[in-house]
């Protein structure tokens, strides 16, 4: 349903970025944020975000935090993986079409 509605300036910056991070349009994002907040309406919880001086929005922590070492892990071990699968690729490819 196609609709205009006036938004708070933040609600609309949050949307948006709800949006980006999850791959919605915007209207997909705000239909999403009313759905679940019906969903959660027994569980209260404000959700608060302060932009940085650069723009960037800093959220309050919520859950578990991701560090840098979970980060490097991850990456090395997705570079093993991307390794293990051109190795594959490789030995699945006759010699005389090797370069």
């Amino acid at each position: 349903m196609r609709t205009n509605v006036n938004l708070a300036e933040d609600a609309r910056a949050f949307a948006e970025l709800y949006a980006h991070a999850n791959g919605f349009t915007l209207g997909q994002a705000i239909s999403a944020l009313i759905l679940l907040a019906r969903d959660n309406a027994n569980e209260p919880r404000a959700i608060h975000f302060e932009l940085s001086p650069s723009g960037f929005p800093i959220f309050q922590p919520t859950g578990r935090t991701i560090t840098t070492e979970m980060v490097l892990k991850a990456q090395h071990e997705e570079d093993l993986d991307s390794f293990a699968a051109r190795m594959a690729r490789k030995a699945r490819t006759p010699d005389r079409m090797r370069t």
